[in-house]
């Protein structure tokens, strides 16, 4: 997974209507439930920590996208669109993965955990897409190589990763995020969270002058349509 450069700005009629679409289909899946709000920010939050450690410990082949374990040869590496990006789509994704057994009662399905990479190749592909429309290619990755497609957004050959992705989700992953959202909608709840992880957002991007405002636009939206449902 390459990083990528800073991306260029848009903010049209296409892109704001992208952007209320995406919010608005999030806030229908979320439902009016703290968890829910606070489930998606951890999953990301997750997320954003296992690519910082993937690229940490391993390295990429340009020329073929395959993957080396190749520790600390190249720094760290995480972006904010794609946190938010997650915040957005990781409740498909775990509501996929409690389908398939996770955090139930009943005994995982191996089917899901062997067909997860499917669901990530699903979000790299909804996501990637949606980020190169709002800002002309996709700030947050691009694979290359020969098992690169769909402009870069997905690649097979970390298929296996997804698989062991699938499994730490379906063995545990799923009931501590869970159990750990509830905590914190019973004693904090949804607002405070969600309003420092966008001021944080926000403390970052200050001073990157049209990367800044979009961003701010974005985040605005977003939390005037999240606390009612609260």
């Amino acid at each position: 997974m390459a990083k990528v450069e800073r991306p260029a700005i848009r903010c049209g009629p296409l892109q704001c209507a992208t952007l209320l679409c995406v919010v608005s289909a999030w806030t229908v899946v979320v439902r009016p439930d703290e968890a829910a709000v606070l489930r998606a920010l951890l999953a990301a939050g997750c997320f954003s920590a296992i690519e910082f450690c993937f690229y940490k410990l391993t390295g990429e082949d340009p020329a073929t996208g395959a993957v080396t374990w190749a520790p600390f040869g190249q720094p760290g590496h995480t972006t904010l669109h794609q946190f938010w990006a997650n915040v957005m789509y990781t409740p498909v994704l775990l509501a996929q993965a409690a389908s398939g057994g996770a955090g139930g009662g009943g005994g995982v399905s191996w089917l899901h955990v062997a067909l997860f990479p499917l669901w990530i190749w699903l979000l790299e592909i909804v996501e990637g897409y949606t980020l190169m429309l709002l800002f002309g290619h996709n700030p947050a990755w691009s694979y290359s190589g020969r098992r690169a497609f769909f402009h870069g957004n997905i690649t097979l050959g970390h298929a296996p990763f997804w698989v062991g992705l699938g499994a730490a989700v379906h063995y545990g992953g799923y009931a501590v995020l869970t159990a750990a959202a509830r905590w914190l909608a019973e004693r904090v709840g949804a607002r405070l969270p969600l309003a420092a992880a966008a001021a944080t957002t926000l403390a970052a991007r200050r001073g990157r002058e049209g990367e800044g405002q979009w961003t701010a636009w974005m985040l605005a939206v977003l939390l005037v349509a999240v606390p009612p449902l609260l």
